[in-house]
């Protein structure tokens, strides 16, 4: 009787403290995931005292027209989303459009991979960063305005969004990967930001024998005119103050190039 009597006791004892313990841990701590509405959030930050943090979004294989909330509450703690995870949404062939809430400063890369319906995102004014591969493959995508809170856009961004027709970059981008745009055959021949300060991309499929690029422009971006084979001169002004990586890489013909640099 003492031994069944004090077997109870103690299973009472640990579901007790099993109670207690789930009690103080009715929220996610750092590094852990919680899941709502079919989205995946992983927190990165909390502050106890407030109980309040933020979180990176994700999900599987999600479809139709997403909303992201700007927050997600687990618990007694709201956690603001401002990351879009690497490969959040990669390969849901069945999302058709997005809209990315003013929490967010984040498109990690690969982050719409594969999204071959995606034809509608809303980015919003509080993003600085699309990262490499971010949209590569999403060929439904015709239209995409990128905010003027973005500064970096990285490289093969939008490789092969082959229906792409049109695309605003703004001035506040200072950093353009390599090739954002390989594959993108739709987009116009030569491609700038809105103020034509930097050169995005010379289409390798122009035909003209020569260039020379505007005296807006202060930065030509890595890969701009990557395997252009039909130029053989260009006049770089002295405008220019920076040229991205493998600018001119398989420019076979090229034997001309006029440049005042400082």
């Amino acid at each position: 009787m003492t031994n069944k009597f004090s077997r109870f006791t103690a299973s009472m004892a640990c579901s007790l403290a099993v109670l207690f313990f789930a009690s103080i841990q009715s929220h996610a701590s750092v590094g852990d995931v919680f899941i709502k509405d079919q989205l995946i959030y992983r927190v990165y930050s909390e502050d106890n005292a407030t109980k309040t943090g933020t979180v990176s979004v994700s999900a599987e294989n999600i479809s139709g027209d997403i909303i992201i909330p700007k927050s997600a509450k687990n618990g007694e703690y709201e956690y603001s989303v401002t990351i879009l995870s690497n490969s959040a949404f990669s390969y849901s062939s069945s999302l058709t459009s997005i809209i990315i809430p003013d929490s967010v400063t984040s498109i990690g890369y690969y982050a719409f991979e594969g999204c071959s319906s995606l034809t509608n995102i809303v980015i919003s004014n509080s993003v600085t960063l699309i990262d490499d591969r971010t949209f590569e493959g999403c060929t439904s995508l015709t239209s995409i305005v990128i905010p003027d809170s973005v500064t970096s856009i990285g490289t093969w961004a939008f490789l092969r969004c082959s229906n792409l027709t049109n695309i605003t970059i703004p001035d506040s981008v200072t950093s353009i990967g390599g090739s954002p745009f390989y594959g993108c055959d739709k987009l116009p021949p030569i491609l700038f930001s809105t103020g034509k300060k930097i050169l995005v991309r010379y289409s390798s499929s122009n035909t003209m024998t020569s260039y020379t690029i505007p005296d807006t422009v202060t930065y030509i971006a890595g890969s701009a005119f990557s395997e252009c084979s039909s130029l053989k001169s260009i006049a770089i002004p002295n405008s220019v103050t920076s040229i991205g990586g493998s600018a001119f890489s398989g420019c076979s013909k090229l034997t001309n190039i006029i440049t005042s640099i400082p």
